[in-house]
């Protein structure tokens, strides 16, 4: 069977395991943020995994949680959150861990997802299909008959990014934050199109009870524009012309009542294996060095060098979706 381009020549899944590499011996950890931190019994520290939490009201209790799996970052926003929550797991990473997978969830997500061992079960989906980002969501945002899925849209309730992601996809993009809350998800979104169309994978087994989708009501602190257009205008001008990664761009339509939900195109992971991280190199040669996107991923990778340059074991590819409607996702 032919692998698909973005990975070819990268490491098996037993290298990327996190018992067997020097990278440390947890394979997950999890970043959640809330406005009152406290314990899922479920979701707990353990062999594989650890559970940190940002909590972002003044004087927020915290109950059940030691004292150093949290932070308190009053009046943050959701964007700053995430990437609050991304620069304190690397700094557990360099005290000994370097996990595979950073999973990053809404505090309502532990009330909606159903069942007794979820999180176990999503975790060896996660290391037996070693998508660059994996994701839960019901199955009515499926074709019912299939368990694997790849729509463009993906939810940002609960998305795990494996390691090699970093530096490319995170952090967070915080540019349009003032103008939407949703935005730099779409724009996760546009950039995880065009760098790991064929890496971004859901799960269709594992359910939620949409009745504790708490964030969906809203309280009228944030603008809640949903306007793909904005944000497809912003990063038409990320990536080089001429190169596959623009050429994604160019196919986004979310705007399009027909094309709303996929937009134009789908793309599933073949293979269980990764790339390697982003490097300086490659943005430089692809990448509009200008555009405030790109600037974020130099600065991160500059300010995280020691950190990320482990990662870096090969040369990065980027592998964009054709402009497909209908993929068998087996």
């Amino acid at each position: 069977e032919k692998l698909s381009p973005w990975l070819e020549g990268s490491k098996p899944v037993t290298e990327m395991s996190g018992i067997e590499t020097p990278f440390g011996p947890k394979k997950f950890v999890y970043l959640i943020q809330s406005s009152n931190p406290r314990v899922d019994r479920r979701l707990t520290n353990s062999a594989d995994r650890d559970i940190l939490h940002l909590c972002f009201k003044e004087g927020c209790e915290v109950k059940g949680i030691p004292p150093e799996d949290f932070v308190i970052r009053p009046d943050i926003s959701w964007t700053e959150g995430r990437n609050e929550l991304l620069n304190f797991a690397i700094e557990r990473s360099k005290k000994g861990r370097s996990y595979v997978y950073y999973v990053f969830a809404d505090d309502d997500v532990l009330d909606m997802i159903v069942g007794k061992s979820p999180w176990e079960d999503f975790e060896s989906w996660l290391l037996l299909k070693q998508p660059a980002v994996g994701y839960i969501t019901d199955a009515k945002d499926f074709q019912k008959d299939r368990k694997l899925g790849a729509p463009f849209n993906i939810d940002a309730i609960l998305n795990a990014f494996h390691r090699t992601t970093i530096g490319s996809l995170l952090p967070y993009d915080t540019t349009m934050d003032e103008q939407s809350i949703y935005f730099s998800q779409y724009i996760m979104n546009v950039a995880v199109a065009a760098m790991f169309a064929s890496g971004r994978i859901g799960n269709n087994d594992l359910k939620f009870n949409e009745t504790f989708n708490y964030h969906n009501k809203g309280n009228g602190k944030y603008r809640r524009s949903c306007k793909w257009s904005l944000v497809k205008k912003y990063m038409d001008t990320a990536f080089n012309r001429g190169t596959p990664m623009q050429a994604a761009i160019d196919l986004v339509n979310c705007d399009s009542l027909k094309n709303s939900k996929y937009c134009q195109y789908k793309a599933c992971m073949t293979k269980q294996s990764m790339s390697s991280a982003i490097s300086e190199d490659w943005i430089n040669h692809n990448m509009n060095v200008g555009h405030p996107f790109v600037r974020q991923r130099l600065l991160f990778l500059q300010e995280h060098a020691d950190f990320v340059k482990p990662l870096q074991f090969s040369v990065f590819r980027a592998i964009s979706a054709d402009p497909i409607t209908n993929v068998s996702c087996n």
